[in-house]
């Protein structure tokens, strides 16, 4: 008598996706097996990112935008000559700030904001860090300071994971056919849900005004990303 098993066996789950296999193709005394597996680890963060902004306000909105464009400026310089870190610009907005709109002479002659955003990440986080420093006292402003898991630490450890997987999926395929008094369970499908979570741990950096007399160097601490590998599969389990 043809037989199809689902089997839910801690810390293998059972897969409630719905059979497109055809029965009919099964001989007899062969078993199709449905089942999935999920691996996951600690991973210490090791990518250390930064956004810092400029920003300044008054009166004369160009002459605001000139600030901006000159801090920045003095800022790509700085990371120009830092090595190992990586930057990019980032949102750059100018935009009246009304104190109050009710105020007619509020509305006529508005107080400006310009801004510039700029994001830095390394391994190397000494280097962030120092880089950060600099940019602060230079009176860039900490609005994010992070860890995260790299692309490629993540990638390590879920190849590392997919094998233990594999092989948990075929453990337990061929423990169920000696169960059933089999001889043979074949994994015939296979389906991987690896979906990236690095992490990010932000950390709040308190403000600090650019002519603050002593600008102490920011820290940060790594925590842990958890990376998990899901695995479903088919087994085909045969006399």
């Amino acid at each position: 008598m043809l037989l199809l098993l689902f089997l839910a066996i801690l810390p293998v789950q059972l897969l409630m996706a719905q059979n497109t296999y055809d029965l009919d193709d099964l001989d007899e005394g062969q078993v199709l097996l449905n089942l999935s597996v999920s691996e996951d680890v600690q991973v210490q963060q090791d990518l250390l990112s930064a956004v810092l902004q400029f920003t300044v306000r008054g009166p004369d909105s160009t002459a605001l935008q000139n600030q901006v464009n000159q801090a920045m400026t003095q800022a790509l310089e700085i990371l120009g000559e830092t090595d190992g870190v990586d930057y990019q610009t980032q949102q750059y907005q100018v935009h009246p700030v009304y104190s109050r709109r009710d105020d007619p002479e509020a509305l006529e002659q508005p107080i400006w904001q310009a801004q510039q955003s700029l994001r830095l990440s390394s391994l190397d986080s000494p280097a962030v860090l120092g880089a950060v420093a600099e940019l602060q006292a230079r009176g860039l402003q900490v609005q994010r300071l992070g860890y995260s898991l790299s692309p490629a630490a993540h990638r390590q450890a879920s190849e590392s994971l997919l094998e233990a997987a594999i092989a948990s999926l075929q453990r337990k395929a061929q423990q169920t056919a000696q169960l059933l008094g089999k001889q043979q369970a074949e994994i015939i499908e296979l389906s991987l849900n690896d979906t990236p979570n690095h992490g990010l741990r932000a950390m709040s950096v308190a403000r600090t005004s650019a002519d603050s007399a002593e600008m102490a160097a920011p820290v940060a601490e790594p925590g842990r990303t958890t990376v998990t590998v899901s695995v479903s599969a088919r087994a085909l389990i045969s006399p």
